[in-house]
């Protein structure tokens, strides 16, 4: 089977022209340029013939898959993970930001730009929504580094997104270029919500034992060691969350969780805990994931390669969805090096993540793309 793909171009050096003159931290109506010279994010061809490889056809190159899959060959993934970005550009898209992060600093190597707080997997379908709050959320990647790693990535996911549906990406770039300017002119500036967000929230709400028991039914098995170690990181969440009612991390029950595209793989446990009180209703569901390895990707800065810190300060510092916990906890796999940290956050019974078949008009995806440039 073939289906649409997409390639990233270079041509960083028109973006000298964007910057010049612009003030630290202040990027210019300019920047409308690098929808045309600088991020060349041109649909290609992704050719996937059924039980073949997966390869991109860039012009008159092809390219294996693997390039962009790096170490997670094609071969070592779960099948359903494989037919997934093989019949699904915009899967495939997500499930490549590592390398599309290294391509973007390769492009723009050349440049001189000020580092910021980076989201640093921002895309369309990272939107997402509860009865309170709306935008881009999940921080697995946040770190520091220029900005153009986020404006790239985020009008690439909009091309895709459009050519999805059949519409061209053109007002949404110019729509989110204008709400990431007047984001920058005014840190007051907060867009309505868009339709689609309103429609989604318009939609019934589990019950707290639907949602609960929802939860419950995505925990599978896991190792015997995982249990206790779960057990002593969530004492040390407790001893530092002192507002917390006494009991409130008590473990109840624990699995491992797998869902997402890009993070498919990633080490991921549910853990259900007591909550304010023992009625069961108000038990709380805690996710805890694997700090993603971003050591190596030239033009961004960690802490460290195991230090999940750079999710909560990313969350924090970005993020409009406030978690009841967020917190970090030691790798809950094993006590033998080498180990990573694993990021903590507490599940909302409200929260619904925008799908690009959600978007019934191309309005919804430029009033989206507005919120999330704002952001």
């Amino acid at each position: 089977m073939v289906a649409q793909g997409f390639r990233l171009g270079s041509g960083a050096g028109a973006l000298r022209q964007v910057l010049a003159g612009a003030k630290i931290g202040c990027i210019n109506l300019a920047l409308r340029a690098i929808v045309v010279a600088v991020i060349g994010v041109a649909l290609a061809v992704l050719a996937a013939p059924e039980g073949g490889a997966i390869r991109l056809q860039r012009g008159q190159v092809t390219e294996p898959a693997s390039e962009w899959l790096g170490d997670q060959n094609p071969s070592s993934l779960p099948r359903v993970l494989v037919e997934t970005i093989r019949q699904d550009p915009y899967s495939f898209f997500r499930r490549v930001n590592r390398v599309w992060t290294e391509r973007v600093c390769q492009a723009f190597g050349s440049e001189k730009m000020p580092s910021v707080r980076l989201h640093g997997d921002a895309h369309v379908e990272q939107y997402g929504l509860t009865a309170t709050a709306q935008g881009l959320d999940d921080f697995d990647d946040s770190a520091e580094g220029p900005a153009v790693v986020d404006l790239v990535r985020f009008i690439g996911s909009l091309d895709l997104a459009a050519a999805r549906r059949g519409w061209r990406a053109n007002r949404a770039i110019d729509q989110f270029l204008d709400g990431y300017q007047r984001g920058l002119q005014d840190p007051s500036y907060s867009p309505r919500a868009p339709g689609v967000v309103q429609r989604l929230r318009a939609k019934p709400v589990q019950t707290p034992a639907a949602f609960l028991a929802s939860s419950e039914g995505r925990m599978e098995a896991v190792p015997p060691e995982v249990e206790p170690q779960a057990r002593k990181a969530l004492e040390l969440v407790a001893a530092a969350a002192t507002t917390m009612p006494p009991g409130y991390f008590a473990l109840k029950r624990i699995g491992a969780l797998q869902m997402g595209v890009g993070s498919y793989t990633t080490p991921k446990f549910l853990m259900r805990v007591e909550g304010p009180s023992a009625a069961p209703d108000d038990d709380v569901i805690l996710e805890a994931k694997e700090v993603s390895d971003l050591g190596g990707v030239t033009c961004i800065t960690t802490p460290d390669d195991g230090k999940a810190v750079r999710v909560i300060t990313g969350s924090r510092q970005i993020g409009r969805l406030r978690h009841q916990v967020l917190s970090v906890i030691p790798d809950l796999r094993s006590d033998a090096p080498p180990r990573r940290e694993y990021w903590l956050r507490s599940w909302d019974r409200t929260y619904a993540e925008v799908r690009i078949p959600d978007l019934r008009s191309n309005r919804d995806l430029e009033e989206l793309a507005h919120d999330a440039g704002a952001q």
